[in-house]
Protein backbone atom coordinates (compact mmCIF):
# COMPACT_ATOMS: atom_id res chain seq x y z
CA UNK A 1 0.00 0.00 0.00
CA UNK A 2 1.39 3.46 -0.77
CA UNK A 3 2.06 5.63 2.38
CA UNK A 4 0.10 8.38 0.47
CA UNK A 5 -2.98 6.33 2.08
CA UNK A 6 -1.23 4.35 4.75
CA UNK A 7 -2.08 5.63 8.18
CA UNK A 8 0.67 7.10 10.51
CA UNK A 9 0.39 5.85 14.25
CA UNK A 10 2.19 7.25 17.30
CA UNK A 11 2.69 6.33 20.57
CA UNK A 12 5.57 7.29 23.14
CA UNK A 13 7.99 4.02 24.31
CA UNK A 14 10.06 3.83 27.04
CA UNK A 15 13.31 1.22 26.57
CA UNK A 16 16.28 0.03 28.07
CA UNK A 17 19.54 -1.01 26.44
CA UNK A 18 20.64 -4.04 25.60
CA UNK A 19 23.60 -5.10 28.38
CA UNK A 20 27.33 -4.68 26.87
CA UNK A 21 25.50 -2.08 23.97
CA UNK A 22 26.45 2.03 24.07
CA UNK A 23 23.67 3.88 25.45
CA UNK A 24 22.38 5.82 22.43
CA UNK A 25 21.00 9.40 24.36
CA UNK A 26 23.31 11.65 26.87
CA UNK A 27 24.06 10.20 30.24
CA UNK A 28 24.28 7.20 32.12
CA UNK A 29 20.96 5.90 32.25
CA UNK A 30 19.98 2.58 31.07
CA UNK A 31 16.05 3.50 30.22
CA UNK A 32 15.28 6.22 27.60
CA UNK A 33 11.84 7.65 26.50
CA UNK A 34 10.60 8.56 23.21
CA UNK A 35 7.97 9.24 20.63
CA UNK A 36 7.47 7.00 17.58
CA UNK A 37 5.71 7.86 14.45
CA UNK A 38 4.78 4.28 12.40
CA UNK A 39 3.03 3.57 9.00
CA UNK A 40 0.83 0.74 10.00
CA UNK A 41 -3.07 0.13 9.54
CA UNK A 42 -3.77 -1.26 13.00
CA UNK A 43 -2.22 -1.38 16.55
CA UNK A 44 -1.12 -4.72 16.44
CA UNK A 45 0.70 -3.72 13.17
CA UNK A 46 2.24 -0.48 14.95
CA UNK A 47 3.33 -3.08 18.06
CA UNK A 48 4.85 -5.53 15.96
CA UNK A 49 6.62 -2.84 13.44
CA UNK A 50 8.28 -1.00 16.70
CA UNK A 51 9.04 -4.40 18.56
CA UNK A 52 11.29 -5.27 15.43
CA UNK A 53 12.86 -1.99 14.83
CA UNK A 54 13.82 -1.95 18.52
CA UNK A 55 15.95 -5.32 18.12
CA UNK A 56 17.47 -3.72 15.42
CA UNK A 57 18.21 -0.59 17.79
CA UNK A 58 20.05 -3.27 20.83
CA UNK A 59 16.52 -1.95 22.80
CA UNK A 60 13.90 -3.93 24.83
CA UNK A 61 10.49 -2.15 25.71
CA UNK A 62 9.73 -1.81 29.21
CA UNK A 63 6.53 0.43 28.48
CA UNK A 64 4.47 2.07 25.96
CA UNK A 65 1.75 4.71 26.03
CA UNK A 66 -0.70 7.35 24.02
CA UNK A 67 -0.66 4.72 21.23
CA UNK A 68 -3.17 5.98 18.41
CA UNK A 69 -3.45 7.40 14.91
CA UNK A 70 -1.52 10.45 14.92
CA UNK A 71 -4.51 12.77 13.62
CA UNK A 72 -6.80 11.16 16.45
CA UNK A 73 -3.50 12.60 18.57
CA UNK A 74 -3.55 16.02 16.52
CA UNK A 75 -7.54 16.12 16.99
CA UNK A 76 -7.27 15.12 21.25
CA UNK A 77 -4.17 17.57 21.74
CA UNK A 78 -3.57 20.00 18.70
CA UNK A 79 -1.25 20.15 16.11
CA UNK A 80 2.39 19.68 17.46
CA UNK A 81 5.14 21.33 15.06
CA UNK A 82 8.39 18.81 15.94
CA UNK A 83 5.29 15.82 15.75
CA UNK A 84 4.51 16.95 12.22
CA UNK A 85 8.55 17.38 10.99
CA UNK A 86 8.85 13.70 12.50
CA UNK A 87 5.90 12.19 10.40
CA UNK A 88 7.12 14.26 7.44
CA UNK A 89 10.30 11.73 7.22
CA UNK A 90 7.96 8.61 6.49
CA UNK A 91 8.43 7.07 3.65
CA UNK A 92 7.76 2.91 2.16
CA UNK A 93 11.19 2.69 2.67
CA UNK A 94 11.53 4.16 6.20
CA UNK A 95 7.94 3.22 8.31
CA UNK A 96 9.33 3.77 11.51
CA UNK A 97 10.76 6.97 12.48
CA UNK A 98 11.77 7.69 16.45
CA UNK A 99 11.68 11.21 18.08
CA UNK A 100 15.23 11.86 20.19
CA UNK A 101 15.41 9.45 23.02
CA UNK A 102 15.77 11.60 26.60
CA UNK A 103 17.43 9.55 29.52
CA UNK A 104 14.60 8.69 32.14
CA UNK A 105 14.95 7.18 35.52
CA UNK A 106 14.67 3.35 35.69
CA UNK A 107 11.23 1.72 36.04
CA UNK A 108 7.46 2.25 34.03
CA UNK A 109 6.12 5.02 32.56
CA UNK A 110 4.60 7.55 35.27
CA UNK A 111 2.33 9.48 33.31
CA UNK A 112 -0.82 8.55 31.26
CA UNK A 113 -2.14 4.86 30.57
CA UNK A 114 1.33 2.60 30.32
CA UNK A 115 1.44 -0.36 29.38
CA UNK A 116 4.05 -3.10 28.95
CA UNK A 117 3.27 -4.07 25.21
CA UNK A 118 1.69 -7.35 24.63
CA UNK A 119 2.91 -9.30 20.94
CA UNK A 120 -0.62 -11.15 20.96
CA UNK A 121 -3.39 -10.03 18.90
CA UNK A 122 -5.60 -7.00 20.34
CA UNK A 123 -8.79 -5.56 18.93
CA UNK A 124 -7.63 -3.12 16.34
CA UNK A 125 -8.15 0.52 17.35
CA UNK A 126 -10.91 2.30 15.65
CA UNK A 127 -10.62 5.61 14.27
CA UNK A 128 -12.66 7.45 11.67
CA UNK A 129 -10.16 10.26 10.30
CA UNK A 130 -7.03 8.08 8.39
CA UNK A 131 -7.39 8.06 5.22
CA UNK A 132 -7.46 10.74 2.42
CA UNK A 133 -11.40 11.35 1.25
CA UNK A 134 -11.67 10.59 -2.60
CA UNK A 135 -10.56 13.65 -5.13
CA UNK A 136 -13.07 16.49 -5.53
CA UNK A 137 -15.08 16.96 -8.43
CA UNK A 138 -16.05 20.48 -9.57
CA UNK A 139 -19.78 22.03 -9.47
CA UNK A 140 -21.66 24.77 -8.95
CA UNK A 141 -22.90 25.66 -5.86
CA UNK A 142 -26.91 25.26 -5.47
CA UNK A 143 -27.85 27.09 -2.55
CA UNK A 144 -31.60 25.90 -2.71
CA UNK A 145 -30.37 22.24 -2.63
CA UNK A 146 -27.85 23.46 0.16
CA UNK A 147 -30.24 25.25 2.42
CA UNK A 148 -32.76 22.59 2.33
CA UNK A 149 -34.33 20.98 5.57
CA UNK A 150 -33.10 18.15 5.15
CA UNK A 151 -29.64 19.20 4.17
CA UNK A 152 -26.16 18.73 6.11
CA UNK A 153 -26.08 22.04 7.66
CA UNK A 154 -24.08 24.78 5.85
CA UNK A 155 -21.68 27.51 7.14
CA UNK A 156 -19.25 30.11 6.21
CA UNK A 157 -16.28 31.53 7.39
CA UNK A 158 -16.21 35.02 6.45
CA UNK A 159 -12.79 37.30 6.53
CA UNK A 160 -13.29 40.11 8.00
CA UNK A 161 -10.27 41.63 6.28
CA UNK A 162 -11.90 41.43 2.90
CA UNK A 163 -15.86 41.95 4.08
CA UNK A 164 -15.37 44.83 7.23
CA UNK A 165 -19.12 45.30 7.41
CA UNK A 166 -19.40 41.53 8.43
CA UNK A 167 -18.91 42.10 12.47
CA UNK A 168 -21.80 44.85 12.54
CA UNK A 169 -23.85 42.57 10.70
CA UNK A 170 -23.56 39.75 12.72
CA UNK A 171 -24.63 41.90 15.29
CA UNK A 172 -27.70 43.11 13.66
CA UNK A 173 -28.62 39.48 12.66
CA UNK A 174 -27.72 37.05 15.11
CA UNK A 175 -27.15 33.82 13.52
CA UNK A 176 -25.26 31.19 15.36
CA UNK A 177 -21.50 32.37 14.95
CA UNK A 178 -17.95 32.14 16.47
CA UNK A 179 -14.65 34.86 15.72
CA UNK A 180 -11.94 31.97 15.49
CA UNK A 181 -9.50 34.43 17.25
CA UNK A 182 -9.85 34.50 20.98
CA UNK A 183 -9.07 38.49 21.69
CA UNK A 184 -11.44 40.50 22.84
CA UNK A 185 -9.54 43.71 21.49
CA UNK A 186 -12.38 45.52 18.96
CA UNK A 187 -9.83 46.37 15.93
CA UNK A 188 -7.97 43.05 16.04
CA UNK A 189 -11.84 41.21 15.99
CA UNK A 190 -12.52 43.66 13.10
CA UNK A 191 -10.21 41.93 11.02
CA UNK A 192 -11.06 38.57 12.35
CA UNK A 193 -12.26 35.36 10.54
CA UNK A 194 -16.14 34.59 11.57
CA UNK A 195 -17.71 31.21 11.72
CA UNK A 196 -21.22 31.45 10.90
CA UNK A 197 -24.20 29.31 10.16
CA UNK A 198 -26.24 30.00 7.78
CA UNK A 199 -29.42 29.27 8.11
CA UNK A 200 -32.48 29.41 5.55
CA UNK A 201 -34.87 32.02 7.76
CA UNK A 202 -31.68 34.20 8.72
CA UNK A 203 -30.97 37.48 6.36
CA UNK A 204 -27.35 37.06 7.11
CA UNK A 205 -27.90 33.93 4.67
CA UNK A 206 -28.88 35.91 1.79
CA UNK A 207 -26.72 38.80 2.51
CA UNK A 208 -23.84 35.84 2.31
CA UNK A 209 -25.34 35.03 -1.02
CA UNK A 210 -25.05 38.52 -2.64
CA UNK A 211 -21.46 39.02 -1.45
CA UNK A 212 -19.46 39.82 -4.75
CA UNK A 213 -17.22 36.39 -5.44
CA UNK A 214 -14.15 38.31 -6.48
CA UNK A 215 -14.11 39.96 -3.13
CA UNK A 216 -12.77 36.63 -1.63
CA UNK A 217 -14.50 37.29 1.79
CA UNK A 218 -15.36 33.67 2.24
CA UNK A 219 -15.61 29.90 1.99
CA UNK A 220 -18.04 27.67 2.84
CA UNK A 221 -18.94 24.32 3.64
CA UNK A 222 -21.44 21.65 5.00
CA UNK A 223 -20.57 19.87 8.58
CA UNK A 224 -22.95 18.23 11.36
CA UNK A 225 -20.47 19.16 13.74
CA UNK A 226 -21.76 21.98 16.66
CA UNK A 227 -20.93 25.63 16.56
CA UNK A 228 -17.90 25.13 19.45
CA UNK A 229 -16.51 22.18 18.21
CA UNK A 230 -16.00 23.71 14.65
CA UNK A 231 -14.79 26.57 16.37
CA UNK A 232 -11.88 24.89 18.45
CA UNK A 233 -10.73 22.69 14.94
CA UNK A 234 -10.41 25.71 12.97
CA UNK A 235 -8.98 27.47 15.47
CA UNK A 236 -5.97 25.01 15.22
CA UNK A 237 -5.24 26.34 11.80
CA UNK A 238 -4.95 29.94 12.35
CA UNK A 239 -1.64 30.36 13.02
CA UNK A 240 1.46 28.58 11.23
CA UNK A 241 5.11 28.21 11.32
CA UNK A 242 7.36 29.30 8.09
CA UNK A 243 10.98 29.11 7.37
CA UNK A 244 11.62 32.93 7.80
CA UNK A 245 11.11 32.40 11.70
CA UNK A 246 10.83 29.33 13.62
CA UNK A 247 9.98 30.69 16.73
CA UNK A 248 6.91 33.30 16.07
CA UNK A 249 4.08 31.85 14.25
CA UNK A 250 2.38 33.83 11.54
CA UNK A 251 -1.32 34.05 11.15
CA UNK A 252 -2.95 32.10 8.29
CA UNK A 253 -5.87 33.33 6.29
CA UNK A 254 -6.76 30.29 4.92
CA UNK A 255 -10.53 30.78 4.69
CA UNK A 256 -9.54 33.33 1.44
CA UNK A 257 -10.43 31.25 -1.18
CA UNK A 258 -7.29 31.95 -2.76
CA UNK A 259 -5.49 30.60 -0.15
CA UNK A 260 -7.42 27.39 0.42
CA UNK A 261 -6.81 26.00 -2.94
CA UNK A 262 -3.24 26.47 -2.82
CA UNK A 263 -3.30 25.29 1.13
CA UNK A 264 -4.97 21.80 -0.48
CA UNK A 265 -2.70 21.65 -4.00
CA UNK A 266 0.45 22.12 -1.38
CA UNK A 267 -0.58 19.70 1.77
CA UNK A 268 0.63 16.21 2.15
CA UNK A 269 -2.79 14.37 1.89
CA UNK A 270 -2.66 12.80 6.00
CA UNK A 271 -2.77 16.81 6.57
CA UNK A 272 -5.44 17.21 4.09
CA UNK A 273 -7.66 14.68 6.17
CA UNK A 274 -7.21 16.10 9.05
CA UNK A 275 -7.99 19.83 7.85
CA UNK A 276 -11.00 18.22 6.62
CA UNK A 277 -11.71 16.19 9.32
CA UNK A 278 -15.69 17.30 10.64
CA UNK A 279 -16.31 18.87 7.02
CA UNK A 280 -17.93 17.02 4.35
CA UNK A 281 -17.80 19.15 1.62
CA UNK A 282 -15.78 22.87 1.37
CA UNK A 283 -17.40 24.88 -1.65
CA UNK A 284 -14.92 27.79 -3.32
CA UNK A 285 -16.16 30.72 -4.80
CA UNK A 286 -14.27 31.45 -8.36
CA UNK A 287 -12.85 34.36 -9.36
CA UNK A 288 -10.07 35.85 -11.82
CA UNK A 289 -7.70 35.83 -9.46
CA UNK A 290 -7.99 32.14 -7.98
CA UNK A 291 -5.88 29.31 -9.30
CA UNK A 292 -8.43 26.23 -9.77
CA UNK A 293 -5.60 23.55 -8.60
CA UNK A 294 -5.78 20.41 -11.53
CA UNK A 295 -7.44 17.85 -9.60
CA UNK A 296 -10.23 19.95 -9.34
CA UNK A 297 -10.87 17.97 -12.73
CA UNK A 298 -13.50 21.05 -14.12
CA UNK A 299 -15.07 19.20 -17.00
CA UNK A 300 -16.36 21.97 -18.57
CA UNK A 301 -15.23 26.32 -18.58
CA UNK A 302 -17.77 27.54 -15.47
CA UNK A 303 -18.76 31.22 -15.12
CA UNK A 304 -17.66 33.09 -12.46
CA UNK A 305 -20.73 33.12 -10.35
CA UNK A 306 -20.12 29.36 -10.32
CA UNK A 307 -17.97 27.27 -7.38
CA UNK A 308 -16.15 24.00 -7.61
CA UNK A 309 -16.33 21.45 -4.35
CA UNK A 310 -13.84 20.59 -2.39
Amino acid sequence: MSSITRPTWIGQCQVRVHPGHDIPWAGNAQDGRSYVVIQADTQNEFEAALLTSLEELHLDLTGLEEVEPLLQHFARQGMSRPLVELAQQLNDDNRVVFGRFEPVNRGPLQAGNAETIDTQCRQESDSSITHLPPPPLGSEVEWGSLLQSDAEPLWAIVDGVNWPEIQSLLSEHLPPHACLYSTQDVQSQAIAPWLVRLEPDNPITYIVQARPQDSHALILFQSQSQLKALRDHFRLFTLVWTPADEQAPIYFRFYDPRVLTDLFSALDPWKQTRFCAPVSAFYVPLSPWLRVPEWAKLDQPLPLTAAFRL
